[in-house]
């Protein structure tokens, strides 16, 4: 899978990018492979970045950094089976100055021949001080199992947050496996009005629930995971966070 830097926000005209990011946080396509995770947020020469990861064994993964006009930053990620916490400080070559980027995680077959797809689990993707430490916002619980639409039951979702965040939202996404090659789309957002005090959970005392249909209250049937995106606005320094359910709920009739 490839991406046009030119087309890189290609919906919005270049003075709005930044205006986007700050309000809307961290931006993903609404449809995306799991083994290449394009997610487009603001980045600063100098920042930690944090990624949590799993890369299942035979996998080439790497972590991509692009920003307009600048050559791109290409750090390589650990494979074999183990749970990885991944924390680094971002070079200078990016700029002294908050730009929207481009962060790009692949993952390939170790192979020779033809690049295939390979698999990687993210469990958490942030950049700036308020991000990283751990991932700021991590234990992304997403439960039962399964869920009966028939039965009228609902899936609860639960989340921490380390970090202040004046902007937070959850999405559900749909989990469908193309000959090997998983695909998420999203289904649903749900808004969480706020943002998220740091040392806090979310959806622990209060439930957080999700009754299993998608954005037109239509059945949304199959796997499914969450998504937790929090961020800071402008006036607060741009840092953003991702995280991701480490299980899946299925949704049946």
């Amino acid at each position: 899978m490839s991406f046009d830097l030119g087309e890189l926000f290609r919906h919005l005209g270049k003075s709005q990018v930044p205006e986007r990011l700050f309000e809307d946080g961290p931006q993903f396509e609404n449809a995306f492979s799991m083994a290449c995770i394009p997610v487009r947020g603001f980045v600063r020469g100098g920042w930690p970045l944090v990624i949590d990861y799993q890369a299942e064994p035979g996998t080439l993964a790497t972590l991509e950094i692009h920003v307009e006009g600048r050559e791109p930053v290409v750090l390589p990620l650990r494979g074999g089976s183990e749970h990885n916490l991944l924390k680094l400080q971002l070079p200078a070559q990016l700029g002294d100055k908050l730009s929207p980027a481009l962060f790009l995680v692949r993952a390939v077959k170790d192979q020779p021949g033809a690049p295939e797809l390979g698999r990687i689990n993210v469990f958490g993707l942030g950049a700036g001080p308020r991000a990283v430490g751990s991932v700021a916002i991590d234990q992304v619980d997403f439960t039962p199992g399964t869920v009966s639409l028939g039965k009228k039951q609902s899936a609860r979702f639960s989340f921490y947050s380390r970090s202040d965040f004046n902007r937070v939202s959850a999405e559900v996404l749909r989990v469908v496996n193309r000959d090997g090659d998983l695909q998420v789309q999203l289904a649903r957002s749900i808004p969480l009005q706020g943002g998220v005090a740091a040392g806090t959970w979310v959806g622990r005392q209060e439930a957080r629930t999700w009754d299993g249909t998608d954005t037109n209250r239509q059945a949304s049937l199959g796997q499914h995971l969450m998504q937790v995106r929090a961020w800071l606005s402008a006036q607060d320094g741009g840092d953003w966070v991702a995280a991701w359910s480490a299980w899946t709920v299925e949704v049946t009739r």
